[in-house]
């Protein structure tokens, strides 16, 4: 059922205009409680959006311009580290065709009081999440504590059931509003 759901939403976000792509990571940095939560941040773990994902290049630029660490995933094998990136220039294009941080940068330090923006094709209300269906970032909460913010376009916030190793995230910021969620984890 989930790669039925995955193929259905990846049409309908590639559907949506890059007036409205863009629109919407705008008014994604704009919103103030997500703000507040990168300003307190240790570091700052941030996927490099392409295609269709909902932009995070506005994120990007307030961590750099505000002096807070940030650092993009690189995949290795079958898990995802992130390294730190200092501009745009410390990226290359990597694994699947994402622009990854070069070998010269450096591992983060992965604290509860990290970040992660986290992708996905669509998440449901209770912050679970349908990814590339590779698992990387599942893998990666399984092993590492840091708050999980998940980043989706509104219209694909979407009931389905979770697997059993899927991670919900703490909180979803959609163009419209910022939800915290309440789980047992």
């Amino acid at each position: 059922m989930k790669s039925e759901l995955r193929k259905l939403l990846l049409t309908k976000r590639n559907s949506f205009s890059e007036n409205y792509r863009a629109e919407a990571g705008s008014a994604v940095c704009e919103n103030r409680q997500l703000m507040e939560q990168l300003n307190a941040a240790d570091a700052v773990l941030c996927y490099i959006s392409i295609n269709s994902e909902l932009p995070t290049d506005g994120i990007i630029a307030y961590c750099l311009k505000n002096g807070i660490k940030i650092a993009a995933p690189v995949c290795v094998g079958e898990n995802i580290i992130f390294k730190y990136i200092r501009n745009t220039d410390d990226l290359e294009r990597g694994t699947f065709s994402v622009p990854e941080p070069k070998a010269y940068c450096l591992p983060a330090e992965i604290t509860p009081a990290a970040v992660c923006i986290t992708p996905a094709v669509c998440y449901n209300e209770s912050g679970f999440r349908i990814g590339y269906g590779k698992g990387y970032y599942d893998r990666f909460f399984a092993r590492n504590k840091c708050v999980k913010i998940g980043l989706c376009y509104e219209e694909l916030i979407t009931e389905f059931s979770p697997d059993e190793n899927d991670v919900a995230v703490d909180m979803i910021v959609t163009e419209h509003r910022f939800r915290r969620l309440h789980h047992g984890q």
